[in-house]
C-alpha cells in the first residue's frame, strides 16, 4: 500500500493536505472505541479545535494503557504497564 498523495509531487502535497479531510481508520469497528476516539482527536487539523496534548495524555485510551509516565532529567522513562 502506498501513502496518501504519493501520486503527486511532494511540494504539491504540502498544499493539498490542508484542504483534504483528515485520514480515518478504514475499519473503525475492528478497534476499541477508546482508541478510535483518541486517533480521531489527534487527527483534527484545526488547531483551535484539536484536543491539547495535556488532555490527550489524560484520555481514557492512554490512561488505561499506561500507569505512569515519569520524567527524569528532561527525558521520559519507560512506561509501566
Amino acid at each position: 500500500s502506498r501513502p496518501p498523495n504519493s501520486h503527486i509531487h511532494p511540494m504539491r502535497a504540502l498544499f493539498v493536505i490542508p484542504h483534504q479531510p483528515p485520514p480515518t481508520l478504514t475499519e473503525p469497528d475492528q478497534w476499541p472505541p477508546e482508541m478510535v476516539d483518541f486517533v480521531t482527536r489527534c487527527l483534527v487539523k484545526d488547531m483551535d479545535q484539536r484536543t491539547t496534548t495535556k488532555d490527550l495524555l489524560g484520555h481514557p485510551f492512554i490512561a488505561r494503557s499506561c500507569k505512569t509516565l515519569q520524567m527524569e532529567n528532561g527525558r521520559s522513562q519507560p512506561l509501566e504497564r
